[in-house]
């Protein structure tokens, strides 16, 4: 994998390495440490005073997506400054650590540049009132908090109708909350203690009750199974028109794509997240695109827009 390539022909990385007080990890697939062939990011610790500043990088195109300040050399302990970026540039999150805990504002964009949230925190804890916007500006979520992350959350649909309404304990779920359907009927009460959902009751869109099919939470599947997935995505690759440079074993590797399957099943927004080659992505993001409808996701008892990415891998063709 060609993970640091781009990194070397950036003056202000090289100067970062030039430094003693540098140290470098490599992170696979799942956030956890690894060998640098095996990464699809890695870090950079850097020691500032008497914290340490630690940057998480893109292996494949060498662009920071975290910036965060520590106060202990294992990096566990948040103290201080933390960013989010996007592969824009643009901040996606800025806000502040004490000692792992939150404090002061912490505000949110969209890639575009929009604030979707400004909230404000006291020792861990969302403190004040809070509110959270669409792109389109609107609100679709409003706290009010008190001391020690008591406080309650109403939200709402783009169209001005309640999505949920609820309370916290500890800046946690707690009690009955109730979830609506666009229309504003209830469709679901789950009753949560510390966050965790220990019953609920399920309602259909003219809020009669709904014994059967009543869902809390489900994930969108491809019809047949996982199993009838890794089928399909094998028997489109192996009839794919692959480019001359493939049989020749020039270009090879695996293409990651992400994707959102949306409340009727169709597939939306596919796009490369980790690339291989032009013509292996464009083969590999078509792949997905054709796919035949999926399952939509369901949460709360209402059908839910669901993220899934998935890895396409070119064998190395023996020479």
């Amino acid at each position: 994998m060609k993970i640091l390539f781009l990194l070397f022909l950036s003056a202000s990385f090289t100067e970062l390495f030039a430094q003693s007080d540098t140290v470098i990890a490599f992170y696979d697939r799942d956030g956890k440490v690894c060998q640098q062939d095996k990464a699809i990011k890695f870090s950079l610790q850097i020691k500032e005073n008497d914290h340490y500043k630690k940057l998480m990088v893109d292996g494949m195109d060498s662009k920071i997506e975290s910036i965060a300040y520590f106060s202990d050399t294992e990096c566990k302990t948040f103290d201080g400054p933390y960013y989010e970026l996007y592969k824009n540039g643009r901040t996606r999150t800025l806000g502040y650590y004490h000692q792992n805990k939150k404090i002061n504002t912490w505000k949110t964009w969209s890639d575009d540049g929009i604030l979707t949230d400004s909230l404000v925190y006291l020792d861990g804890y969302i403190n004040g009132i809070g509110l959270s916007r669409n792109k389109e500006g609107v609100v679709i979520d409003s706290l009010i908090f008190e001391k020690a992350g008591k406080g309650v959350s109403h939200g709402y649909w783009s169209n001005g109708n309640s999505s949920q309404r609820g309370g916290y304990v500890a800046g946690k779920k707690d009690g009955m909350w109730t979830y609506y359907y666009q229309t504003g009927k209830k469709c679901q009460e789950v009753n949560y203690i510390a966050d965790s959902a220990v019953s609920y009751s399920c309602y259909d869109e003219k809020e009669n009750i709904q014994k059967d099919n009543c869902i809390y939470e489900k994930e969108a599947n491809f019809p047949g199974g996982e199993k009838k997935w890794v089928q399909y995505l094998g028997n489109k690759l192996s009839t794919a028109r692959l480019p001359n440079d493939y049989y020749n074993g020039k270009i090879y590797g695996q293409v990651w794509i992400q994707f959102i399957v949306d409340i009727d099943g169709s597939i939306m927004e596919a796009k490369i997240i980790q690339s291989v080659e032009p013509s292996l992505d464009e083969i590999a993001l078509n792949i997905i695109r054709e796919s035949p409808r999926w399952q939509h996701a369901v949460q709360y008892n209402r059908p839910v827009k669901a993220y899934r990415k998935q890895p396409i891998t070119f064998a190395k063709v023996a020479n």
